[in-house]
């Protein structure tokens, strides 16, 4: 009797663990480029409470209109999103514009850029683990600029915000990548004549299990910088100021000429300055009270080369 109940609880335990096996392979698994990933540490920025990041927030564009626009700038502040439990909280996180800091919002993407399956992470962080249902984002600015005619024009959106309920899970032991796919359509002719565009939400192109192509920041790219230009040659004289004295004037007392130089490149330590009174070296701010003609030369050169003078006569009277 004693060995049936054994071999009825051993039968019991085996069939438990074959259960929570079952229940664990029935689990959705989602690949890497899909959404939710093991993190391991340096795969994600911590966020300010040294809790691991295990949620990102990316956007993507649906290419509709936007072969319309040369580029289409979308500025967000704020992202809303919705606890889908009991409670129905909102939580409100700022966007980063720099890639690893976060908070430091709002941030500028131009959608132009994120066509199709390109998607550009604007906040990872932690966040409580759980299940969501919907997600805002607060759109401060939109401006385009057209392809066909070079105008830039600015897409209203009603409230500033769009709203998306799509529900996904964020865990404790993963990084849930979360893309919110941005379109812009057309929407018919304005009195004026003018096309109407409108910003929206996609659905369908939306959520934590699509596949995308990280885009980062365009100043982290690694791009070539642009060609530095040759500076234009220097071509200007530097001016001359003189005081004190002034051409073809006759004085009755002695008299302090002073001189002066500026040029529109070189500061005034780089400018050569020099000056004769009647064919003798002579020093800015002195003062000259032989009585009879006088003839002062003052020249000034700049780094380049570019020289400028001025020759001033003057007379001091008999006493």
């Amino acid at each position: 009797m004693i060995g049936r109940i054994v071999t009825v609880a051993i039968i019991g335990i085996l069939a438990l663990g074959l259960i929570g096996c079952g229940a664990q392979s029935r689990q959705k698994s989602v690949s890497p480029d899909a959404g939710a990933t093991t993190p391991t540490e340096g795969d994600a920025p911590f966020s300010q409470s040294g809790d691991f990041s295990n949620f990102r927030l990316l956007v993507s564009d649906e290419a509709n209109a936007i072969g319309d626009f040369e580029s289409l700038n979308v500025v967000i502040s704020r992202i809303g999103v919705h606890d889908g439990g009991e409670s129905g909280g909102w939580t409100e996180i700022t966007p980063q514009a720099t890639y690893g800091v976060t908070g430091s919002g709002p941030v500028s993407l131009d959608l132009t850029k994120l066509q199709g399956d390109k998607a550009q992470e604007i906040w990872s962080g932690h966040m409580e683990p759980g299940s969501y249902s919907k997600m805002f984002i607060y759109v401060d600015e939109v401006t385009g600029e057209l392809v066909d005619t070079g105008d830039v024009i600015t897409v209203k959106l009603p409230s500033n915000k769009l709203h998306l309920s799509v529900p996904f899970e964020v865990t404790e032991s993963s990084v849930t990548s979360f893309v919110y796919d941005i379109t812009v359509i057309a929407a018919g002719n304005s009195k004026a004549g003018r096309v109407k565009y409108i910003l929206k939400p996609q659905i369908l192109e939306s959520g934590s299990e699509v596949r995308f192509e990280e885009v980062e920041p365009e100043e982290e790219l690694g791009e070539d910088p642009a060609p530095e230009t040759e500076p234009a040659e220097d071509t200007t004289a530097p001016t001359l100021e003189i005081t004190g004295v002034e051409d073809g004037v006759e004085y009755t007392g002695p008299v302090i000429p002073t001189f002066s130089a500026s040029d529109d490149q070189d500061a005034p330590e780089a400018l050569t300055l020099s000056a004769k009174l009647d064919g003798e070296a002579f020093v800015s701010g002195s003062e000259v009270s032989a009585a009879g003609d006088h003839t002062l030369e003052v020249k000034a050169k700049d780094s380049s080369g570019n020289e400028v003078e001025m020759a001033i006569e003057f007379e001091i009277l008999e006493p």
